[in-house]
């Protein structure tokens, strides 16, 4: 939270992180989050899915004229074919909080992924 809050302060668009081993476009608040795939050793499912994990790449193009600022074509790198967003989780409930899918706000939400995230997470984390 504290490094969101800073990251905020500094109007970052977008964290870029590898950490994870496992491709997900999210965001939380305004704060876009693109978690990158992996292409060598060692790749990891999202937490909570059942779908295998990808070796994947991402292009990123930015485009100032365009509201959304970015756009992410991302490859399975084994297949060549684009990883679409409708084909992840709407939301991965992490320990640090909710991520959002880069397409999906928290009002788009369903009761039944809201308690889930709540009883994952608690209230508090879920917003």
């Amino acid at each position: 939270d504290q490094l969101r809050a800073m990251l905020a302060k500094y109007n970052v668009h977008t964290y870029i992180s590898g950490h994870h081993h496992a491709y997900y476009p999210g965001h939380r608040g305004d704060l876009q989050m693109l978690h990158m795939g992996i292409l060598g050793s060692g790749p990891r499912p999202l937490i909570d899915s059942e779908l295998p994990p990808w070796k994947a790449i991402t292009v990123l193009d930015i485009d100032f004229d365009t509201p959304e600022l970015t756009r992410y074509t991302t490859y399975d790198i084994q297949t060549l074919e684009t990883i679409e967003y409708e084909e992840l989780p709407r939301f991965i409930a992490g320990h640090n909080g909710i991520v959002l899918r880069r397409d999906v706000d928290s009002s788009d939400l369903s009761l039944e992924e809201q308690r889930f995230c709540e009883a994952q997470l608690g209230k508090e984390r879920c917003t």
